[in-house]
């Protein structure tokens, strides 16, 4: 299944009804006209549907779709945080040392040109 769906059902599950079409545009780097295709396909599918003012939800099929995928639980505005659990981590609290002096391997030998 190609990620654009993903990542469509992933914004719309995590932005409920305060979506934007600019902002999903922004996310997958497409015009309207393609996203607007792409969102329509996903209706007709079932993965989406229409609700109250023609607002797009997502589907119970598109929650199926996103809870296989161990994603219905994500929310979308998590990768865009500063901070990472690597940096987070005890691995990075360590700083590295520069105290021995490295000499590359052949590096006694003499240079005789290229």
């Amino acid at each position: 299944m190609d990620f654009k769906i993903h990542i469509i059902l992933l914004y719309l599950n995590s932005t409920q009804k305060n979506y934007s079409y600019t902002e999903l545009m922004s996310l997958l780097k497409m015009p309207y006209e393609q996203l607007h295709s792409e969102i329509e396909n996903l209706i007709e599918r079932g993965y989406l549907f229409k609700g109250d003012y023609a607002l797009i939800r997502i589907s119970e099929k598109g929650k199926e779709l996103l809870s296989d995928a161990n994603l219905l639980d994500f929310n979308i505005w998590d990768l865009f945080e500063d901070t990472t659990d690597y940096e987070n981590s005890n691995l990075n609290s360590r700083k590295a040392e520069i105290s021995d002096i490295y000499i590359p391997k052949g590096f006694d030998k003499k240079f005789n040109g290229y």
